[in-house]
Parts: C-alpha cells; structure tokens; sequence
C-alpha cells in the first residue's frame, strides 16, 4: 500500500484527512468505543458477581479477553508499535468507567487518542 493512502486512515495524519473522511472515520470509532465500553460494564458487572464473597476478586469472566479489541481498532487506524499501542490502550482503559455515558466517554477516549497521536506523530517523525 503506498504511504498517501495509509494516510488515508491513519490516526497519526487525521488532521490532513478530508473532513468527509474524517466524519465518517470518527463516528465508526466512537460507535466502536461506545461498544466497548458497554460490553466494559456488562463484564464489570459479571465478575463482580462471580466473585461474590471472593475477596481476591480473582475470578475473571473468560470471554472477556476474547471480545474486548481495542487492539484490532488501532490496528486499522496505523498504530502498530507496540509501545504506542500500549499508550492508547492506557488512555482506553483509564476512561472506561469514568464518568458520564458510554457515548460520552467514547467521544472523549477518541478525542485523548488523536491529541496523542498528533504528539506522537511530531516528537516521532511518523511518516505513515
């Protein structure tokens, strides 16, 4: 794929994308983050259950680790090292049970992620 058109979809060029693009890019990301942050809870509230009267609260619901895939977003938005991934997977998960709605707190992990990405994009030199 030639560099222009992993810039295309890339989270570090975001600010460069067509606004038509970019509306269409942001509103699958925040449905996809809303999404997760739903399935956050449900699962938050299943482990809270299975680890009723357990209190090394151990106990872990297994298809969580299965279904929850902010990995593969990132991926598909051009982040692909592994110590990025791990910064935007952080700002993720510290907002997850934040306050406010789902929706809410997705538009803001979206909106943390591209801030973050454009500083990274500067310090770094990315390229694509």
């Amino acid at each position: 794929m030639k560099v222009d058109q992993l810039r295309e979809v890339s989270i570090y060029h975001h600010d460069k994308m067509l606004k038509a693009k970019f509306a269409m890019i942001k509103a699958f990301v925040d449905n996809y983050l809303e999404r997760q942050i739903e399935l956050y809870v449900l699962f938050d509230s299943v482990n809270s259950f299975i680890n009723y009267k357990n209190k090394k609260r151990d106990n872990v619901f297994e298809v969580e680790k299965k279904i929850m895939g902010l990995r593969a977003l990132l991926s598909i938005a051009g982040v692909s090292d592994p110590f990025h991934v791990d910064i935007f997977e952080e700002i993720a998960f510290n907002n997850f049970g934040g306050p406010g709605k789902p929706k809410e707190r997705a538009n803001k992990i979206h909106k943390a992620w591209r801030e973050k990405a454009l500083e990274l994009r500067d310090k770094e030199n990315i390229k694509s």
